[in-house]
Parts: C-alpha cells; structure tokens; sequence
C-alpha cells in the first residue's frame, strides 16, 4: 500500500454491498492515493453521498439509458426513477460543500443495440445534473445468447447514433469518450457455423497494425481478487500469481507477468486481450474492430487456443472434483442474465445449497 498511486475498489458486482467498502476507502484515502470506484448508485443513500461528496474520489455511475423503459430493461429490478433522485441528491450536495472540483462524479454506458440510440440524451442527463464526463464503453461478449446485443452487428446505425452523441457533447461541454466507429462490414454472430465464419474473414492473412493503441494495464495496473489471485487487468482472467503463496513483488517480477508482457507486444496477444473492451487497451475499446482485420490463419490460432482453453478449465475442474470429494458445488453466478439465483436446480424451490459453515446464504434480489 505505500507504494500505490491509484486503486480502484471495483470488481464484478455492486462494490459498496461490501462490508468492507468503508474501511477500503478510508485505507485508500489515507494512504494518498487516487481512489475511485464504479456504482450502479442503489446503495448511494444520503449519508453516503454526504460523505463522498466532501472526498477526494472518482465515482463512476453506471447508467445504461435515459428513459424508463430502456433503463430498468437492460438493468433489471433498477428504478430510474430512484436513480434520478440519487442525480439531483449528488448536484445538490456538490452545491452545499462546493466540490465540483473534489469529488468528481462521471457516468458509464454499456453500448447496446437497444439503448445506443439513448446516449445522446444520456450525455443531456449528465450536462442537466452537471456530471464532469460520460464514458461509452463497448458490450464485452460472455458467450451468450445476449451478445447480438453488441453493436458490432448493426455498425453503420450504431455509428449513427455515436456521431450524434458526439455532436451533443461537443454543444454542451460534456466530455464524451467514445470506442472508434465500428467497421461497415456486419461482424458474424458467435454461434454461426464454421463455414460462415470462414467467409467472414475475407482473407488469408491479417492486416498489419490492426490493433490501434499500447496497453498500459501489465506494466501499471494488476487486477486483484479477494481470494488474493492476481491478473493482469478487469478483462482478463490469465493467471499471474497467489499473494496467499508469494509476494507482490515476486508475482510482479516473476516469469508469468513477464511473459504476458511480451506476448501482449506481439502479433497474437492472449485471447483476454484479443478480445479486450476496455478504452486504454490495445483494441482502443472497440473489438470488433480489430477482430475484423485478422485473416484465416489467425482466427483459427483464436479458435484453436479457445477450444483448448476450455478443455483445459473442464479437465481441471473434474480433477479437483476427485481430489477433493464431497466438497459442495454451487451454482455458477447468472449475472450476465441479469437475474439472481432463486432456486438450487438439482431442485426447483429448494432454494440455494447452505455454505459449508452451516449458515444460511444471505438473501438474494
């Protein structure tokens, strides 16, 4: 900790659900550093809000429309009504203790094709409730039947729709940062057969240059999981270390983070990488941009290593099922479903298997 410029208290989740959360954030601002964290803001009550407002912090609001309907359906069981509140509690506050200036509050949108057309109008919600910038990030695919989702599928009116949100923030002052226009040519859906994904490609080998930017994340920024493993960023899940078996600046130095670092510079960067999302990373926050450069040979390389891949976490996991026999199995988490899990389906209404201690899981919804 003496030695950390930045943190950002955000994993996948609502982080101030924590009961850590405070004690985080005072760890973090006493040590001096840069503290900043996304909420979706259904925990942001008025004594919170009071608190961060008078704190050096970064708060990003996740806000995914700028109606109703289009907001409470990509974020279910939301309430924009609720969440217009939390906006004007937040202008009034920095009123009251003239913090503009300290507290900076800003605004991320996940890029859909059913809310892109909003994001004009999300940037006219920041200007009217005074919010410093709004981000625009790019739908990271999860493999599921919810990636036609992405924009990538529908490039010239989701160019469309980033243009005129570009327009409005540069008429009203509002930063606005946006992935790269996507390329005109429709990307295939995952799912698609082998035979249309191999007309999709177009040619043999890829175009040089198609990744547009430098990533940072590996020499600056490690990802770390409560359980102590560390990666190398938020979108990637390639192992580098235990801080449970080694230090940080063994695991930082060590041949794992060293490798990704080199690999990373290369022409067929890890797959994490590949397929990257987020702004300061080698695709610029447009995948589907990069991916639409590459040839024959290198999407079958991706192919090949995706395959592998889960071949790999299947076999691993059968083998500490038989190393360790009668350990419990629990449901994955359906986040990307955006429903909680309400039922153990080895039995409908049964509700979720008990914690090895014995406790009752704390209630969902």
């Amino acid at each position: 900790m003496p030695y950390n410029m930045s943190i950002h208290i955000t994993g996948y989740g609502e982080p101030t659900m924590s009961s850590r959360f405070d004690e985080l954030l005072d760890m973090a601002l006493a040590n001096g550093s840069e503290t900043n964290f996304f909420t979706n803001a259904s925990l942001l009550n008025f004594a919170r809000l009071e608190r961060l407002t008078r704190c050096p912090v970064n708060i990003t609001l996740s806000i995914d429309g700028a109606t109703k309907a289009t907001y409470e359906s990509v974020r279910q069981g939301s309430n924009f009504d609720r969440l217009l509140d939390k906006l004007a509690m937040i202008k009034k506050m920095r009123d009251i203790h003239l913090s503009e200036s300290f507290a900076r509050f800003g605004v991320c949108f996940v890029s859909l094709r059913d809310n892109l057309h909003e994001l004009a109008d999300v940037v006219r919600l920041a200007r009217r409730f005074r919010i410093d910038a709004v981000g625009a990030a790019d739908y990271a695919l999860q493999n599921t039947e919810f990636d036609r989702q992405s924009p990538r599928y529908d490039p010239r009116r989701a160019n469309r729709c980033l243009e005129e949100a570009r327009n409005v923030a540069r008429e009203l002052g509002v930063p606005l940062q946006t992935p790269p226009s996507y390329d005109p040519n429709p990307a295939v859906y995952r799912g698609e057969s082998i035979w249309r994904k191999l007309r999709g490609a177009r040619k043999l080998f890829s175009e040089p240059n198609r990744f547009p930017r430098r990533c940072h994340s590996p020499w600056s920024e490690p990802y770390i999981h409560t359980d102590g493993r560390v990666v190398p960023c938020c979108a990637s899940n390639v192992f580098l270390g235990d801080l449970s078996k080694d230090s940080f600046a063994t695991i930082w130095n060590g041949w794992r983070y060293r490798l990704f670092r080199w690999s990373i510079r290369g022409s067929l960067p890890p797959l994490d990488c590949r397929n990257c999302f987020v702004m300061w990373g080698i695709n610029g926050g447009n995948a589907g941009n990069a991916i639409a450069k590459e040839g024959l040979l290198v999407k079958a390389w991706y192919y090949a290593e995706a395959r592998l891949r889960r071949l790999w976490e299947s076999l691993a996991h059968r083998i500490r099922r038989a190393l360790q026999p009668g350990t419990p199995v629990y449901p994955p988490p359906n986040f990307d479903r955006g429903r909680p899990i309400r039922s153990n389906p080895s039995g409908a209404g049964q509700g979720p298997p008990r914690p090895p201690s014995g406790r009752p899981n704390p209630p969902v919804g």
